[in-house]
Formats: C-alpha cells, structure tokens, sequence
C-alpha cells in the first residue's frame, strides 16, 4: 500500500511538472532587441587648392604736371567741359598709366613754367618744351617725341612777307614769351631791325595779326597750322618752309633722375608699339 501511495505521488509531480513545462513553452515570444547600428564614419570635407592670392590694385600716385594750356592741338582747355586736351595731354596720360601715376595739371603760363618747376608747384613741365642747350642748363629733358619747328603766319592777302628771309625792319613780329618763337623772332628783329611784341598767350597774337596789328606771327609749326585751319574767318595763312628743327621734350628737376628714366622708357613703348603715331594721326600732326 506504501509503494502504491509512492507511486502516485511521484505520478502526480510528473504531470505537474509537465503541465509547467508547457504553460512555459505557450508563453509569448521574447521579442529581440535589435542590435546599435554602427554610425558610419564621417565624410571628411575636401579642402579645396589653395588659391593663389591675387594682389590688391595699387592706388595711382598724384603727379603734378605743368603745362600751358594755350597750344592748341597739343594742348589746351576744352570750353565746353573745362578738361585739359590735347596731343601733350593725351600722350601724358599714357605715360603716367604706365607709371601707376594720375596727373593733376597745372594751367601756367610759359614764360614762367621753368621757375614753377624748380619751385617745386608741379613734377613734370609737357607743354610742348623745346629742347634747348639753354634750357638743359637748369631742367632735365626726356627723349625727344615730336619735331617741331618755327613758321610764319601772315594775313591770307599778304604778298610780301614769304618766309623769315622777307621780314624787313618796317614789319611787326608777334611772338610768344619765353618760347623759341620769341628767340627766333627777336633773332630777326636785330638783324633787320624789325619790332617784335611777345604775348603771353599765342592767341593773342594771331588776334592781333588778324586785326593788322602785326605783319607776321612766329610760332611753333603744329599750333600755328591748327589756329590758321580752326579759324578761317581769320584768314590767315602760313607762308614758307619749317625754318628750323627743334624737338619737343618733358621736363623734369635734374634731381629727379629716377622719374625720367621711366619717362623715357614709357615714351620708348609709345614709339615701338605705334601708339605716339596714332596720337599724331588724331591730332594732325602726322610728318
């Protein structure tokens, strides 16, 4: 009786343990924990070329530039926009581009443009300067750039007066102070004993050729044509050849060497490249 009470019992934790066993195995799935996704690794950002750096524009240095802008074409003041014009003007401006310079002009009168030079008013003189061994003697010139001698002008029906070798002591000669013309003029004068009256503006000259003030006027070749072609009420005429050879140059204080020395070397750019040509084409002062 003992065996069978045994037995039952150990049947009874059988089947309860089986029964366990399996509201175990009917339980809810364990739902899995998804795995940390791995970060990918950041892009590195691409570091572009080093750029090569592009140097900031100089600012134009001021040049003072002297100039009596009395010279029609080459150079004067436009009456309707105040500007300086003019071959001088135009050739300049080249030349101070090419120096990283900006002008500022100076209008002075020529008799005394070599003193405000020296004085130090402005850096350069280009107002049709002739080059003379006088005028060397206290301001460095550049390389020569136009030929530009001496003529005469006369009123249209004037027969009488047909170069410098016609003047006769009973003619007046205007000229202009302190420019060749006047030596010219008053080189004449004393061997025939002319009257020679110099103007501070070449204008004024002519004007007074035109009123029968004066018989002839000597002036440089270049302004002379321009004033007889701009004004034909004037009636005036040139009479006879270029009597003499002389070149315009730029100049500056003998001290200032460097500064001529770039001057020089812009003015042989102009001439090899055609471009001072051009500008004497433009203002008609072709050879």
């Amino acid at each position: 009786m003992q065996r069978q009470m045994n037995f039952l019992v150990l049947t009874a934790f059988i089947v309860i343990g089986t029964l366990l066993i399996g509201l175990a195995g009917c339980g809810p799935t364990p739902t899995p924990i998804p795995p940390t996704p791995t970060k990918p690794a950041p892009t590195a950002t691409p570091v572009p070329p080093t750029a090569t750096p592009v140097p900031p524009t100089p600012t134009p240095f001021p040049i003072k530039v002297g100039t009596d802008a009395t010279f029609k074409p080459m150079e004067f003041v436009d009456e309707k926009t105040k500007e300086f014009k003019g071959f001088d003007i135009d050739m300049f401006e080249l030349i101070a581009k090419d120096l990283g310079a900006k002008p500022e002009y100076v209008n002075i009168n020529f008799d005394g443009i070599f003193a405000g030079l020296l004085a130090k008013k402005y850096d350069v003189i280009v107002s049709s300067v002739t080059i003379t061994e006088e005028r060397k003697k206290q301001v460095a010139f550049s390389e020569p750039y136009i030929n530009a001698g001496q003529i005469c002008a006369v009123k249209a029906d004037n027969t009488v007066i047909t170069g410098p070798d016609t003047i006769a002591k009973v003619h007046k000669i205007g000229v202009q102070l302190g420019t060749t013309g006047e030596m010219e003029g008053k080189k004449i004068a004393a061997k025939v004993g002319a009257t020679v009256k110099s103007y501070e503006d070449i204008t004024l000259a002519f004007q007074d050729l035109t009123l029968g003030r004066l018989d002839v006027v000597i002036n440089d070749a270049p302004i002379s044509a321009d004033y007889v072609a701009s004004n034909p009420n004037a009636k005036l005429k040139l009479v006879g050849k270029v009597f003499t050879e002389e070149f315009y140059g730029i100049g500056v204080r003998p001290e200032d060497k460097a500064l001529l020395d770039k001057i020089n070397a812009s003015l042989k750019k102009l001439k090899d490249s055609g471009k001072l040509l051009e500008l004497q084409k433009k203002w008609g002062l072709t050879p």
